[in-house]
């Protein structure tokens, strides 16, 4: 891989044991080729919190902002340390996972996408492996799958 091949990496986050070390992963890549790291929690939407107030959603988003910097301090600390631009985003959708996850990679201009294989079943911001597997297939960059 290339400096300029690998200038974003973003990874897909959602708390499980998977994310995180997908997340380290993704980190010593940024670390040894100079790239800002992404990562990307994507929470969906139950159409109860989206048709509610205004209020609610923003509570709901200030949530999932908090819950995702603490499944990250440590890989947010380590960015810092090492020097690695690092950006988190968190996207609520009402659209798949995937989607969303491919999507945003193609919007940023990510070269690398990096996967845990299983997320946090039963948990609406799930990683399953189906997600893993659909942004393998979908996405335009490369893809790591991390177990």
């Amino acid at each position: 891989m290339s400096k300029l091949k690998t200038s974003k990496i973003l990874v897909a986050v959602d708390g499980s044991e998977e994310s995180i070390k997908a997340a380290n992963l993704a980190l010593d890549l940024a670390k040894t080729y100079t790239s800002q790291l992404i990562a990307l929690a994507v929470s969906y939407i139950p159409l109860s919190i989206k048709v509610s107030s205004t209020d609610r959603l923003q509570k709901w988003h200030e949530n999932n902002i908090k819950e995702a910097r603490e499944w990250l301090t440590d890989i947010i600390h380590l960015s810092e340390e090492s020097k690695i631009l690092f950006k988190l985003e968190v996207v609520e959708t009402t659209s798949s996972v995937v989607r969303t996850i491919v999507e945003y990679a193609e919007k940023e201009d990510v070269r690398l996408i990096v996967v845990g294989t299983t997320g946090r079943s039963g948990f609406s911001r799930a990683l399953l492996g189906s997600v893993a597997s659909g942004v393998a297939a979908h996405a335009k960059c490369t893809v790591v799958i991390v177990r």
